[in-house]
């Protein structure tokens, strides 16, 4: 394990690639095939009503004190989906990642596994598939094994940095507004893609000498990525200010919401973005296909935003007049 770690960090650009994306994917699809021993911790519905004794007998054999977990339920692996338990190496991949560039010591990091089945009927009929063979748990029965967990972890291991990962988009956001102030914890995919996203942006800002509450920024998708970096209408709570207000507050602009955030917009289905943003306008090519939707302006009937336009290259086709309420799609970090 020493020389591996030591590999990884003296040849991070060369072996990043091959510990995460894009071989991860590869590897997760294939997991059932080349299994050889089991990694990480994995907690099957046989084990309901007894995670807690579950993650003491566990602690105990290694002697580990866990400081921080990774966890997945394998729903939404990269963009291959719903993988069932082949999905553990992501969160056995990230935590290499956070060995080697963060200086993590590994014998802290537990990978953990919720196998609450699958409906990749694929992997159903895998002879060698090594998960619950049983339809994806939804619902209640979902959110009870989960409360089980959460509540195990903050008995067991009370100081640990939960991750969640790979987690649908009907479950990424509630579980983390559900969990974020019962212990220290974050979605990797909703806060994590937005703190590099604004890393990104803070650093063309620097280049070109202009004020963050002067851009106009498009969201290319519109999933749990995207979606996920959260609406929040004003006011807004101090905890749940967005990213680019937390930025323009401490640059000197106006904590407003109304007058921090930058213009933004997101592109995407229509499909995929009713159920989040019901009062959105859509600048469309026709219904459910791509297309360019904005929140929080004012769109004239039968004349769309400038420069937007649908996946056949003409203008979009107003689906809706009038003004989008006062939501507004931004990035959001937790604390």
């Amino acid at each position: 394990a020493v020389l591996f770690y030591r590999l990884l960090a003296d040849h991070l650009e060369e072996m990043a690639p091959l510990v995460y994306t894009p071989t991860v994917g590869q590897a997760c699809q294939d997991l059932a095939f080349v299994h050889r021993r089991p990694r990480g911790l994995w907690i099957g519905p046989d084990q309901r009503g007894r995670i807690e004794h579950v993650l003491r007998a566990w602690a105990k054999d290694g002697g580990r004190d866990v400081r921080l977990i990774v966890i997945t339920d394998n729903e939404r692996i990269l963009g291959l989906g719903d993988l069932g338990t082949n999905g553990m190496g992501i969160p056995i991949g990230k935590l290499a990642l956070y060995t080697a560039c963060g200086g993590i010591a590994p014998n802290t990091c537990l990978p953990i596994l919720l196998d609450v089945g699958t409906d990749n009927q694929e992997r159903l009929n895998d002879p060698l598939y090594i998960g619950w063979r049983h339809a994806r748990v939804h619902g209640q029965d979902y959110d009870d094994f989960v409360e089980e967990f959460v509540s195990a972890v903050c008995e067991r291991w009370p100081h640990v940095l939960l991750q969640w990962e790979d987690f649908a988009k009907s479950n990424a956001t509630r579980l983390l507004d559900r969990y974020r102030d019962r212990l220290c914890t974050f979605n990797d995919d909703i806060q994590g893609t937005a703190a590099v996203a604004l890393a990104g942006i803070f650093s063309a800002l620097r280049v070109t000498g202009q004020p963050l509450i002067e851009q106009k920024i498009l969201f290319l998708g519109a999933g749990e990525a995207a979606t996920g970096m959260n609406v929040r209408a004003p006011p807004l709570p101090k905890r749940r200010r967005s990213l680019f207000v937390i930025h323009a507050t401490a640059s000197g602009g106006s904590p407003s919401h109304e007058t921090a955030l930058p213009s933004v917009r997101m592109a995407g289905s229509q499909s995929s973005t009713r159920s989040r943003f019901p009062s959105a306008v859509f600048e469309t090519g026709g219904s459910g296909t791509a297309g360019v939707f904005q929140t929080g302006a004012e769109v004239e009937p039968g004349h769309p935003p400038a420069g937007l336009q649908n996946r056949r290259g003409k203008p979009g086709r107003r689906a809706k007049a009038g003004r989008c309420g006062s939501a507004r799609v931004s990035p959001a970090i937790s604390r």
